[in-house]
Parts: structure tokens; C-alpha cells; sequence
């Protein structure tokens, strides 16, 4: 919903949905949302906080949504935006949503090594 500027039906339905603990949050597909030609990586912070607020680093995890996002950017670009994002995270939170979360979501073992 990042074509929508400002707060959306989907910004209550997101926090709705965090209240449930056992529900995860992925956060992939950002760059074709907006105008596909006319973006810039700052239009995805609202939103972001918003997940960020709502699930918080235990319950997050990052996807590209590739191929569908080189429709707007380049997949590296596409990382680039989200890595900018995780950054202000602490060292365990960046973890959690590059690594940690996916392999215990999917019940992937630690011999797997993921972006981190």
C-alpha cells in the first residue's frame, strides 16, 4: 500500500495483525508499489516504521519479491533500500530479520547461512 501516501486502511490491519503473536511479517514487494519510474527510497520509511513498530525484530523477514521487483529497480537496489532501513538496528536485529527469523520460521537449522 506505499501508493497510498499517509495512514491507510492497511496501516490498523497491520497492527491488528501484529497482535497476534504467532504471526510474522514478510517485507518484500516495496519497489513496484509506488509509480514504477518515479520513486525514491524515502517513500518506503513510513511504512516500514510502521512493521517495524507493529511486529517488531523478532517477527519480521525480508524478501526481495524477485523477480516482480526489477519491474522498478534492480534486485540489488531493491536490498539496498531494506539493508539502508535495518541498519539503525541493533547487531541482534539485524540478525533476526536478515537470518535468524527466516530459519526458525521455516524450521531451517543453523548450518544454513543466510544474508548475514
Amino acid at each position: 500500500m506505499i501508493k497510498e501516501h499517509g495512514p491507510s486502511p492497511w496501516d490498523k490491519d497491520t497492527r491488528r495483525l501484529a497482535e497476534f503473536h504467532d504471526v510474522h511479517c514478510e517485507v518484500s514487494a516495496i519497489v513496484p508499489e509506488p509509480d514504477w519510474q518515479h520513486w525514491n527510497p524515502t517513500e518506503f520509511t513510513v511504512h516500514l516504521d510502521l512493521v517495524f513498530k507493529s511486529f517488531g525484530t523478532t517477527r519480521i523477514l525480508i524478501s526481495s519479491d524477485r523477480p516482480a521487483c526489477t519491474l522498478a529497480a534492480t534486485h540489488g537496489k531493491v536490498i539496498q533500500i531494506a539493508a539502508e532501513y535495518v541498519q539503525k538496528l541493533s547487531r541482534d536485529g539485524q540478525v533476526a530479520v536478515w537470518s535468524q527469523n527466516a530459519k526458525s520460521f521455516y524450521g531451517i537449522g543453523d548450518e544454513a547461512d543466510l544474508m548475514c
